[in-house]
């Protein structure tokens, strides 16, 4: 009874979603796609990429999670990304740099003014 209880409240709940279409131009994702993968061609790279992957657990699921961070409050501070001393920190900090050099000016002019609007300055915290 509990379970179906708590069913019951999560269906009158809604949430809006927002699609940004091209928030990256294609040209950029080809550029970034290219730089994690090493190969401008995706069948060549084979499901490769050009640096180890982080595989903790994923906190929702548990399955690895393939991911590293190419910015956080860790690394602006200068140390490990989650933490883990075992991180290649000079094997990552070049890709970090190229990815922010193609991103960081769609979330600076486009992601972050979109934010703003939908959450407010309150919200956002600017």
């Amino acid at each position: 009874r509990q379970q179906g209880k708590h069913l019951d409240t999560l269906s009158k709940r809604s949430s809006k979603f927002a699609v940004l279409p091209q928030l990256l131009p294609r040209t950029v994702v080809s550029e970034l796609l290219t730089l994690l993968r090493g190969n401008d061609d995706a069948t060549e790279a084979n499901g490769y990429t050009t640096i180890f992957l982080d595989r903790d657990p994923d906190t929702v699921d548990g399955m690895a999670t393939q991911e590293f961070f190419i910015d956080n409050d860790n690394l602006r501070r200068g140390a490990f990304s989650k933490g883990d001393p075992s991180e290649n920190m000079e094997e990552r900090r070049e890709l970090r740099a190229q990815i922010k050099q193609l991103t960081d000016p769609y979330l600076h002019n486009v992601l972050m003014p979109f934010l703003l609007e939908w959450y407010g300055k309150q919200k956002c915290g600017r």
